[in-house]
């Protein structure tokens, strides 16, 4: 009688398993949508590289696209941290982001200052200003491999950069350290070439 219940349990056991099993399996592509659906539509933090990468992916700039891919809307702004911005005589259009964006590691891009010119694609320029953790110069060097300084301080103020650069086929990618905090990326400024 004992052998026969241990049987019929171990039985039971394995029914109840498989059936459950079974009903996991026909919930699976529930799940899965489900997923892609959360990750569609979330803001969940991402890593700073991977971000840059996306911007690369997406050239040349383009407003609705860079507000799709950052999940920011931009508005139309004056002038301001890139003053000396070459326009050529052509006015160009600056846009900045509403809100900041909040980055898988803690650091965040506060600022997203675009500035388009129809006519003179070559003089575009991408700006995102980096707050929050810090991210050494050993951090983007480990990412990109050590970089040319391609600009440096003029001691006028703590908030100029020294910059460090990355040709790309597309134009070129700078690191920028202010002075406030030599050792913590600032910005990053995005300039295409003329094609």
């Amino acid at each position: 009688m004992v052998d026969f219940m241990i049987k019929t349990n171990s039985f039971r056991q394995k029914l109840l398993l498989l059936l459950m099993m079974q009903w996991m399996i026909g919930l699976m592509p529930a799940f899965a949508q489900m997923e892609n659906t959360l990750n569609k539509n979330s803001n969940a933090p991402i890593a700073l590289w991977q971000v840059i990468t996306s911007i690369e992916n997406q050239l040349p700039f383009d407003q609705k696209k860079l507000e799709q891919l950052l999940n920011v809307k931009f508005k139309v702004a004056e002038p301001g941290p890139l003053a000396d911005f070459p326009t050529a005589g052509t006015s160009p259009l600056l846009l900045v982001s509403e809100s900041a964006i909040d980055l898988k590691d803690g650091s965040r891009i506060a600022l997203v200052d675009l500035r388009l010119l129809p006519q003179q694609r070559d003089k575009e320029i991408l700006v995102l200003s980096i707050e929050g953790r810090c991210i050494t110069r050993q951090q983007a060097w480990s990412e990109y491999g050590k970089l040319p300084m391609t600009g440096a301080p003029r001691g006028r103020s703590l908030d100029e950069s020294t910059y460090f650069s990355m040709g790309r086929t597309w134009g070129s990618i700078s690191l920028g350290f202010k002075e406030r905090q030599p050792d913590c990326l600032s910005s990053i400024v995005f300039r295409p070439t003329a094609r």
